[in-house]
């Protein structure tokens, strides 16, 4: 499947648009990160001169107060990375609301036949997106810049050791360019590649575990829908299978109480060492003819099948009749789900039009907030209008389909085709 990926320019526009609203929280992170380097700086210094003025001097005074500072920088550097981890908890909080409310707001007012030709459950798929960034993002921010920052005073303070030292440090510092260079948008396209992937075989496990219906059906005639319908329903095959059965045991009941003719015909040779005389092969053939003369027990057989057989029949009847009748409700039903589902979209697309306009005038200063309120209000009406009729035509169709016992569509199968 062919996907659009961002070149670099669209890539960072959408990027930088997507972290834009929360600029201040960056730059709070970044002050809080700054002054946790310097005091993860001061605190390494301030121990080794507290060893240095044990070593050396010992007076208790000096020792004090050295053990003083060091205990006070730890202190405030753990106020500083407890404000930190709250600003970036209120950040994760602010950008997770934000872009669930952009994407609720983008899904009632983007134009309906766009949601038509595409899958809604591969485009909301990306919401749970929110929750690695969510996760990623403080992480990235606060110990991306904590690195960064170390870095840089590390490359520096190397650098005035030695001459190699500085050029080692150059190198190092092109070569990460480098690699940045070469690959960097590579994997950044991979990352795309590997991202739709993803959604890819979640659109696809859910279309296994949801199956598209084919409401083609709809257009076959009602007699041959109800007829297809009554011979996958199992009440019914039961209610048949037993009328068979009846009528085979009626059948035996009344051979009971029929006369009886049986005509046999038979060899018989006499083989091994025995008398000499022997009369070689025998051919026998014989005619019995019985009349029954107890044949209450079998006409009361034969009279009780016949009852079941006529009891059955019309449970049968009834079953038929039942099915016939729920069949055609159901089917007035789905039709009368799928007029106003299409009604409903009809009405949503005027909305969406008539709130575009309202909100041009609005622009243009033709309008006021009571009417640009008035058309938003209607169209989130229209919205929940049209996603109603939708629950309704889902409703009206699995309410089929249980009726219709549609063994393709109730064990999960995809149907491509009519109900068989």
């Amino acid at each position: 499947m062919a996907h659009h990926f961002p070149d670099r320019k669209e890539f960072k526009e959408q990027f930088f648009t997507l972290l834009r609203p929360e600029a201040g929280f960056y730059k709070v992170v970044l002050v809080y990160s700054l002054a946790i380097s310097l005091l993860t700086l001061a605190v390494p210094l301030s121990v080794q001169l507290l060893v240095d003025t044990v070593a050396n001097i010992a007076l208790p005074r000096a020792v004090f107060l050295i053990a003083s500072l060091l205990f006070a920088l730890l202190f405030f550097s753990g106020v500083m990375y407890a404000l930190r981890t709250y600003a970036m908890e209120l950040f994760s909080r602010k950008i997770y609301s934000r872009i669930s409310s952009e994407m609720a707001m983008t899904a009632m007012l983007a134009e309906s036949d766009y949601f038509e030709e595409h899958q809604q459950a591969d485009l909301f798929n990306r919401y749970f997106d929110i929750i690695t960034i969510k996760k990623s993002l403080p992480s990235i921010l606060t110990n991306g810049f904590t690195f960064l920052l170390q870095a840089i005073i590390g490359f520096t303070v190397v650098s005035f050791y030695h001459f190699y030292f500085m050029l080692y440090c150059l190198a190092l510092i092109l070569l990460i360019w480098l690699i940045w260079r070469i690959w960097g948008w590579a994997a950044i396209n991979t990352s795309f590649s590997l991202s739709q992937s993803k959604y890819d075989t979640a659109s696809w496990l859910q279309s296994l575990a949801m199956p598209e219906q084919d409401e083609g059906f709809l257009e076959t005639p009602v007699d041959e829908l109800i007829e297809q319908a009554l011979m996958n329903r199992p009440d019914i095959a039961v209610a048949k299978t037993l009328q068979t059965q009846f009528r085979l045991e009626r059948r035996i009941a009344e051979n009971l109480a029929k006369p009886r003719l049986d005509f046999r015909v038979y060899s018989a040779r006499d083989f091994g060492s025995g008398t000499l005389r022997r009369q070689g092969t025998d051919t026998i053939a014989d005619i019995s003819f019985s009349i029954p003369l107890a044949i209450r027990t079998a006409r009361g057989r034969a009279a009780s099948a016949d009852a079941r057989l006529t009891g059955v029949g019309y449970e049968l009847r009834l079953l038929i009749d039942e099915a016939q009748r729920d069949l055609r409700l159901s089917l007035v039903n789905l039709r009368a789900t799928t007029e106003l589902k299409e009604v409903a979209l009809r009405e949503l697309t005027v909305a969406q039009r008539l709130a575009e306009a309202e909100l041009r005038r609005f622009e243009a200063g033709t309008s006021d907030y009571f009417l640009l309120n008035v058309r938003e209000r209607s169209l989130g009406e229209a919205q929940l209008k049209r996603w109603q009729a939708e629950l309704n035509h889902q409703v009206a169709l699995a309410n089929y389909y249980g009726i219709s016992m549609d063994r393709k569509v109730l064990w999960g199968e995809s149907v491509d085709s009519a109900p068989q």
